[in-house]
């Protein structure tokens, strides 16, 4: 379990690895992303979207070299200030204060180059909140020496990539 520095947890003050067994994520809904096509010219394509899982998503977007996303059902307007590998990065979050009703639905008018193949990649990641109760004693230990005043929140994630 990764532990590493952020501005808000100045205590912690490097990264450290406690070894310990994987958390038991109680989700009843498995974290999914399908995706449909529709192309309306050879450059034109929107892709659908469909994300379930926890209540808590990211969607990080990256499209390839030759692709621009012109446009999104997210906003009136894309705009990207973040680049990975000379790649625009376009992160989204979706949340809610409790288990959503159904999937998030969205989707993306794209322009894409005659030669590219691969489209976008995507980054799919589901946060699920645990319980101390259910922390096991490596991490009790570190829990422990935190003063009282401190309430850490318990949560992992899984992740999954897709390419389209």
């Amino acid at each position: 379990m990764p532990l590493w520095k952020t501005r808000d947890i100045p205590l912690v003050n490097k990264s450290v690895w406690v070894s310990s067994k994987a958390p038991t994520i109680n989700q009843t809904e498995e974290s999914i992303l399908t995706a449909a096509w529709n192309s309306t010219t050879d450059e034109a394509r929107r892709l659908y979207l469909n994300v379930s899982g926890s209540n808590r998503l990211n969607l990080i977007l990256v499209p390839r070299a030759g692709v621009v996303l012109n446009s999104w059902s997210l906003l009136d307007n894309v705009t990207t200030t973040i680049t990975w590998n000379d790649r625009p990065l376009y992160f989204i979050l979706l949340s809610s204060a409790s288990d959503p009703a159904g999937p998030w639905q969205l989707w993306l008018d794209m322009t894409v180059s005659t030669d590219v193949d691969a489209v976008i990649d995507i980054l799919f990641v589901s946060h699920y909140f645990l319980y101390s109760r259910l922390a096991d004693l490596p991490y009790k230990s570190i829990l422990n020496q935190l003063p009282p005043w401190a309430v850490p929140l318990h949560w992992t994630s899984t992740t999954k990539s897709y390419i389209f």
